[in-house]
């Protein structure tokens, strides 16, 4: 069973600042590769939300 992730408006607008960036700093198709591997780890992180490690406190 998947959970929901939610990207908040916060969020989305950065993401759109950082595409922004790189699509003017880097080489053409970067940004499309970047925002591609982010959503790759949302739809990870709802299929399995307990992966990763839990750093000591």
């Amino acid at each position: 069973m998947g959970h929901s992730v939610y990207l908040t408006d916060d969020a989305a607008a950065d993401l759109e600042d950082l595409y922004g960036y790189i699509e003017q700093q880097d080489v053409p198709g970067k940004a499309d590769y970047v925002l591609d591997k982010i959503e790759k780890a949302l739809i990870g992180l709802a299929s399995n939300p307990e992966r990763g490690a839990y750093p000591q406190e």
